[in-house]
């Protein structure tokens, strides 16, 4: 019929939008044709598709309700029970705030790295932040003005770039903890 002819030309249109990497179209593809023919032949392949796309944006909650729609009878089923069960591990994995880790290693140089799981780059950017600006408080103490500048100089370097690798530490730990759950 006309209306199966339609439910395929959504469901291409979803799938090439999703393999394009064009994960927003594609969703909202998939929801238009759930809603147009929610009785259609092709309800599990949309549920799936989306299913795939939320995984796609992390959001492993939705993706996982979307694996659970996909009915028993359908061949997709192994497949969307097992991908549902990724899901549901992914979304239950510790996760850090990239904002939250930087503002940690504005506060102590290194901190933000360690609780992230760095220790090794935490004590390193400690040290380096912390080096610098003890050579530029010692120079300002000796009247040293060339040691003072250069410790400074070096600190006004060391410490900001502390503060992004606090919060890389978060976007690093993030992607780790979202690789051991899907493998």
């Amino acid at each position: 019929t006309s209306t199966d002819m339609v439910d395929r030309c959504r469901l291409v249109m979803a799938a090439c939008r999703y393999r394009q990497n064009d994960f927003t179209a594609a969703a909202a593809d998939c929801g238009r044709a759930v809603s147009a023919s929610p009785r259609s032949a092709l309800l599990d392949r949309f549920i799936y598709l989306n299913g795939m796309t939320l995984a796609h944006f992390g959001d492993w909650t939705g993706a996982f309700r979307e694996f659970t729609l996909v009915p028993g009878v359908s061949p997709l089923a192994p497949s969307s029970r097992e991908l549902g069960s990724l899901c549901a591990r992914a979304s239950v994995e510790k996760r850090y705030s990239p904002l939250t880790t930087g503002a940690l290693s504005l506060v102590a140089p290194g901190l933000g790295q360690a609780v992230c799981g760095y220790g090794w780059d935490g004590f390193t950017a400690f040290i380096m932040s912390a080096g610098t600006l003890a050579i530029g408080l010692t120079g300002l103490e000796r009247g040293n003005h060339g040691m003072a500048t250069a410790g400074f100089a070096l600190f006004s370097v060391w410490h900001p770039a502390n503060i992004i690798g606090g919060a890389n530490a978060a976007r690093r730990a993030n992607r780790r903890s979202e690789e051991r759950s899907i493998s």
